[in-house]
């Protein structure tokens, strides 16, 4: 079995986000990297480091292709989209594949049992959420055969087709060409402030497994609930200017959610909790984690 896995996107907290990638054991995995040469922490963000070739050495032999962060801008809208048109492009000179993943470099990338998953859905594609009747898709990651990705890459809608809703263009574009399965969410971008919280886990659980009841367990009983949304915020204070720019934290609040999620971890204590926050997804404010609306919604 040959597979690829196709990584893009700024290098950012790859350092970290690689160690929850649990397919890099495949046998005959190639590895590409489409980066720009240079990274940054955040969007908007004018401070960028170098980035090189042999900073993916960790991964062994990638092949590694860097360009201008600024490039995609010739031909599209999106980074996102750029990159997958490098991967069609690639995929024209390159052996035939049986299976190819795609995913982000700052961004984890977990999949339960992928060859049984793999081999049961030969002809279907693999996404984050479903596109079928929804106007957003999580679109950093698929994976499926060879055949699908192709299919995929090779005939994304063009600038125009894209540019006004990258995201809800995305869906209909899944929705109207493509059989889809719904990936459980096991990617998603790993924040500079979350670095702390998955470093933690890796030192005291060790690497990922194929199937890893552990690792579901952290993040669907207590990462996800507990900490994803006001790290979430506390990020997005860097660069956003609607109501997240005025969010107050209580006077240590961060610091103590850090200290209690350890104290979880060493005990395993991975209990589920009630949430308060907005309930109302039609509000700027709203926590998808919240089990009590605690009326702090905001339009």
């Amino acid at each position: 079995m040959n597979c690829l896995l196709f990584l893009y996107g700024e290098k950012r907290t790859f350092e970290t986000a690689y160690k929850f990638w649990n397919i890099l054991d495949i046998p005959n995995l190639d590895i590409v990297i489409h980066t720009p040469n240079t990274t940054s922490d955040y969007l908007t963000s004018q401070e960028y480091k170098e980035v090189s070739v042999s900073d993916f050495n960790i991964l062994g032999t990638p092949q590694v292709f860097l360009h201008d962060r600024n490039d995609f801008i010739h031909t599209d809208d999106h980074v996102l989209h750029f990159s997958y048109r490098f991967l069609s492009n690639y995929l024209k000179e390159s052996k035939k594949y049986d299976y190819i993943f795609i995913g982000r470099l700052d961004s984890t990338f977990y999949i339960e049992n992928w060859e049984k998953l793999l081999i049961e859905n030969q002809n279907k594609l693999f996404t984050l959420g479903e596109a079928q009747g929804n106007t957003f898709i999580q679109d950093h990651a698929f994976f499926g055969s060879y055949e699908m990705i192709k299919k995929l890459v090779d005939n994304l809608p063009n600038r125009e087709y894209l540019s006004n809703d990258p995201h809800g263009s995305m869906c209909r574009y899944i929705a109207e060409n493509f059989n889809e399965k719904t990936w459980k969410s096991h990617s998603f971008h790993l924040r500079p402030n979350m670095i702390r919280y998955f470093e933690a886990y890796i030192n005291k659980k060790g690497n990922l497994k194929n199937i890893d009841n552990d690792y579901t367990s952290f993040l669907y009983e207590e990462f996800l609930p507990k900490y994803d949304y006001k790290l979430d915020i506390e990020y997005k204070k860097t660069y956003r200017v609607d109501w997240v720019k005025d969010y107050v934290f209580k006077n240590n609040e961060l610091e103590e959610m850090f200290s209690s999620f350890l104290s979880n971890l060493n005990e395993n204590n991975y209990k589920k909790i009630e949430i308060r926050g907005c309930m109302d997804n039609n509000s700027n404010n709203y926590n998808k984690y919240a089990t009590i609306d605690d009326g702090t919604c905001a339009y």
